[in-house]
């Protein structure tokens, strides 16, 4: 019985099968599915055929709903929306003075003398930073 399993999982992978769609087209256990085909070269296409293969499946599991990075987006988006609706659009003056502050701290270029510099792909902080700039530091329009 057992030699018959071996040869009926040998020959699937000599036909380009992968290891998880022998096991689930025979129902023998992964293990043993493993120890007996892992000797078995596959040509060229056949292995062009599983990469392609786990290439479709990488980027389904990408997209799906409860994928981390689709998780953590839809929690990225909710915190934008509602920090959005918390902070006021016109803020204190001590408050802008702490986040523009804060935000040089961590993104502004201080290697040069003489030169403020501020580098971010987001426009709203960006906006932020001129206005910062504008009203706190009193940088004129010219400067920007």
């Amino acid at each position: 019985m057992k030699a018959k399993q071996r040869e009926r999982a040998r020959e699937l992978r000599k036909n380009g099968f992968s290891l998880r769609e022998i096991v689930v087209t025979t129902g023998f256990a992964k293990g043993s599915v493993s120890n007996w085909i892992r000797d078995i070269a596959l040509t060229d296409k056949q292995v062009a055929r599983l990469k392609s293969n786990q290439d479709k499946g990488r980027a389904r599991a990408a997209n799906h709903p409860n994928s981390p990075k689709q998780v953590w987006g839809n929690i990225r988006k909710q915190i934008m929306e509602s920090s959005e609706k918390e902070i006021p659009e016109v803020c204190s003056d001590l408050l802008l003075k702490a986040i523009g502050s804060s935000l040089y701290w961590v993104e502004g270029y201080k290697a040069a003398v003489n030169v403020v510099s501020f580098s971010n792909s987001d426009p709203k902080m960006i906006a932020l930073m001129m206005k910062f700039f504008r009203d706190i530091c009193k940088v004129p329009n010219g400067k920007f």
